[in-house]
């Protein structure tokens, strides 16, 4: 539909264009009287830019995107949505109640702990690139099904575990992790599960970068892992 949009918009634009240069070229009017037709083609030209930004704006999706709010949880742009099978697979389907303030409704909920926390993060400026990022707090009983399903979900195993702190970390992508400082990478793409055996706490990241600057450096690393 974006581009059927473009299209309906521009090729009337351009077809006055080009009755306009033919009559600049004389075709259609005395050579006398062809400065008209060149005030009416440039006249042409200005109008032209007017809808075309306005359909670009409007066909365009949005190219950054950021929230803390846990409430926005799991809910993606349309070039994220393109690795939702990987970040579906690791993410749990949604926040878990024992992550809720007692007094909440249950969903949508109005109230999450402190221990709560979940960002997302997108921008496709020049390269894409996203964050997505959840941390709670689960009773022994739920900790323990938690590490079963991941187990279960990737069967195959890890593709490295790490100890940072009191975190395990199991990644489940080729990249390697490194805490100490980031590699010279041209792109990555991280899925993290990571529990804390002393505090029941569990976290899910979700890290992607096309182009690899200062600033997008893995997610994992700006995070307190001590």
């Amino acid at each position: 539909g974006y581009y059927i949009g473009t299209l309906y918009v521009l090729i009337p634009i351009l077809l006055s264009a080009f009755i306009l240069f033919l009559y600049r070229k004389g075709v259609f009017i005395p050579k006398r009287r062809r400065w008209l037709a060149r005030i009416a083609l440039g006249i042409a030209c200005l109008t032209a830019v007017q809808p075309f930004g306005m359909s670009c704006l409007g066909l365009v999706p949005p190219i950054y995107s950021e929230t803390n709010d846990p409430e926005n949880y799991l809910t993606m742009g349309t070039y994220v949505n393109m690795y939702r099978d990987s970040i579906y697979k690791l993410f749990p389907e949604n926040i878990p109640r024992c992550a809720i303030a007692e007094d909440s409704e249950w969903y949508p909920p109005d109230k999450f702990l402190d221990t709560t926390r979940y960002y997302y993060y997108f921008q496709d400026v020049v390269d894409p690139s996203f964050h997505i990022y959840a941390e709670w707090i689960l009773p022994e009983e739920e900790f323990v099904e938690e590490q079963k399903r991941i187990q279960n979900d990737y069967s195959e195993g890890a593709k490295q575990q790490v100890q940072w702190g009191e975190w395990t970390c199991l990644s489940f992508t080729e990249e390697t992790l490194d805490f100490n400082e980031a590699e010279d990478l041209t792109h990555y793409y991280y899925l993290i599960f990571a529990y804390n055996e002393k505090t029941g706490g569990v976290r899910y990241i979700a890290s992607y970068s096309l182009d690899c600057g200062r600033e997008e450096d893995p997610y994992f690393l700006s995070l307190q892992w001590e």
